[in-house]
């Protein structure tokens, strides 16, 4: 360092290592100026749900998408915006520059209303390592942040803080992991997280329950073919089998001897045959069936309006139409069926479709709602092109622009 100091001697002048001690200066100060505007732009966005007015869903997404800054910026910011709404000292303290934002985002898990101007003195006296102490004491789970970082192209390195019971129902899945897999020598964390997580997106996860629904009922409806198919040989076997046995008894015809009687015999199996046959023939022609009970049910209701059944009074009753405004009539409609809502959800593959002023699209893909884009009472139907998924939020705010 003491060689680079000489040759910079000999490169710059006093008046430049000034102006250069001026410039660093002035910089700090202006990026605590702009840290303490983008707070208070940021409490004003919050307050005002400027945020929701650009089709954000929260002011994360909005920092993120709109202000384009970091996940650790964002986050960092926004709490801290959102203690000086609630915590007086901490928001003068940070307007008058007394506070730097670090060290306010530092004490945002541990102050409120009622301790905040005795955190806002320990922030501005204590140094950093006496911060995190007293903090720690406060709020041990704190001192361990959550998060991920990459140690290879397919591995990363997690770190998280848990709770004893937490940690017990781990131990649990753990012993249920190596029920499942006895092969398994050892019940490895990853391996037992990702059995867990697994298992819990296959009973919870929209998108995975719509393929799964969708495609039972494509085997179903093979089934169905497959099974109308082998039906339809089995018939035209039995067309071709009683066709055989009716010209055997054209052929065949009955003689008055002995030997005749053989014959005869012989006939009439062949003919008991031929009826079993057709009665197997008619086993699978569903379409008999269903006009029998479609029969059956015509002349229990001529039985009925005969006074063959027992009728109650209510039943008797004439049908009186009552007049329904239109908010009864929207909230009575049918509702969506679950194989259109299930290759809705598939289609977009359980994310919200909102974009917003900017043109940007929600990344939500929790609390999803199906939405109508032309409404039902306006003449909409329950068509695919008809339908698209929103998260909760944006959802009431399109029926809110509605009204």
């Amino acid at each position: 360092m003491y060689t680079r100091l000489q040759k910079a001697k000999k490169t710059y002048s006093r008046k430049q290592f000034i102006e250069f001690h001026r410039q660093a200066k002035n910089s700090a100060h202006a990026l605590k100026q702009c840290e303490k505007e983008l707070i208070t732009s940021l409490q004003q966005v919050y307050t005002t749900c400027t945020h929701s007015y650009f089709g954000y869903r929260s002011l994360y997404t909005y920092a993120l998408k709109a202000l384009d800054l970091t996940e650790s910026q964002a986050y960092s910011y926004i709490a801290v915006a959102k203690a000086g709404l609630t915590c007086s000292p901490l928001n003068q303290a940070l307007l008058n520059q007394e506070l730097s934002v670090s060290k306010a985002a530092r004490i945002v898990s541990v102050i409120d209303a009622e301790n905040s101007a005795e955190w806002v003195e320990k922030a501005k006296t204590l140094t950093k390592r006496e911060l995190e102490k007293q903090i720690a004491t406060e709020n041990p789970k704190a001192r361990i942040s959550d998060h991920f970082r990459h140690i290879d192209k397919d591995l990363l390195h997690m770190q998280a803080g848990i709770s004893e019971e937490c940690f017990r129902k781990f131990q649990r899945a753990q012993q249920l992991y190596l029920q499942k897999n006895p092969k398994a020598f050892k019940a490895k964390v990853d391996d037992v997280l990702n059995w867990c997580l697994q298992e819990l997106l296959e009973r919870h996860d929209p998108v995975i329950k719509a393929e799964r629904v969708l495609r039972k009922k494509r085997h179903k409806v093979q089934d169905q073919n497959d099974f109308s198919a082998r039906a339809e040989t089995r018939r035209s076997q039995s067309r071709i089998k009683t066709r055989s046995a009716s010209e055997f008894d054209a052929k065949c015809p009955v003689t008055s001897d002995s030997s005749g009687k053989t014959t005869a015999k012989n006939h009439n199996k062949v003919g008991d045959k031929s009826k079993q046959i057709i009665q197997i023939d008619d086993r699978f022609e569903p379409s008999k069936n269903l006009d029998t009970n479609k029969d059956n049910t015509n002349q229990i209701n001529r039985d009925a309006n005969t006074g063959g059944l027992h009728i109650s009074n209510q039943q008797n009753q004439k049908f009186k139409p009552q007049k329904i405004s239109a908010r009864a009539e929207i909230s009575q409609r049918k509702k969506l069926p679950a194989k259109t809502k299930h290759q809705v959800i598939l289609r977009d593959r359980g994310q919200c479709q909102h974009l917003n002023k900017l043109g940007d699209r929600c990344l939500e893909s929790t609390r999803i709602e199906i939405h109508h884009i032309r409404p039902l009472h306006l003449g909409g139907s329950d068509n695919l092109e008809n339908l698209v998924t929103l998260c909760q939020e944006h959802h009431k705010c399109v029926h809110s622009s509605l009204r």
